[in-house]
């Protein structure tokens, strides 16, 4: 008798059946899914330990599997090893194809002002999250919507506005004498400590302000409040 194999390739060793056609098959009794041919679980005691897949059975009707000659498997698995080099080489042909597109792209926006904008904001990178944040995404896809591109340019323009007036800033009057100058609030911290005088504590607000010709003018006070923006006299020693 020619010998038979199940299509993964293992030996059939049973007496086979044969359909109409002359193939031959085999079939056996499939295993309830569910309970694991157990027929029910301790898990469902609650609600009833019978399986309801199988009823109590632990079976769930037969399956029919075909059974090949050793040539029929041989060409089968040429088949399958021939469709899978086709795809593989498909894949591989569609990837290069992809790369190229995506290079194409990317230098597309490297020449973009966009691009030029992105480029320009990694000398940025270390002086914001956010500028990191947007400079790390447009890099990943090579594009950069108009509302990130609208911040990110205000945002890299403010930092070096601040960096030329903080290399422009210098000292302001004499050591020890009061100076009284028109100024504008530039930035506003606040920490808590423990109160110099009485219980409990303070709120202290360090005021960075710049006159008009740039230089930074700082003040330390738990008394001094001012929001930023905002224009006034400012009387330091």
């Amino acid at each position: 008798m020619t010998d038979l194999f199940f299509r993964s390739g293992t030996p059939f060793t049973g007496t086979p059946r044969f359909d109409e056609k002359g193939a031959a098959f085999t079939t056996h009794v499939r295993t309830c899914g569910r309970c694991g041919g157990a027929g029910g679980s301790d898990a469902w005691k609650f609600t009833g330990w019978t399986c309801y897949q199988c009823g109590g059975k632990g079976t769930d009707g037969t399956q029919t599997d075909k059974l090949y000659t050793a040539e029929k498997l041989a060409a089968l698995d040429a088949t399958r090893a021939k469709a899978a080099a086709k795809r593989a080489e498909k894949r591989a042909v569609q990837d290069v194809s992809a790369r190229a597109r995506a290079e194409a792209n990317r230098e597309s926006f490297r020449a973009s002002s966009a691009g030029a904008l992105v480029e320009r904001a990694r000398a940025f990178a270390d002086r914001s999250p956010f500028v990191a944040d947007v400079v790390r995404q447009a890099n990943r896809r090579a594009a950069i919507s108009s509302a990130q591109e609208a911040a990110l340019r205000k945002t890299i323009d403010k930092i070096a506005a601040e960096t030329l007036a903080v290399a422009a800033s210098g000292w302001v009057g004499t050591p020890g004498e009061r100076i009284t100058v028109p100024v504008t609030v530039a930035r506003v911290a606040t920490f808590e400590r423990q109160a110099f005088r009485g219980f409990g504590t303070e709120m202290v607000a360090i005021t960075t302000m710049r006159d008009a010709a740039g230089n930074a003018i700082v003040v330390k006070s738990a008394s001094f409040r001012a929001e930023v923006g905002e224009t006034s006299c400012c009387a330091a020693r």
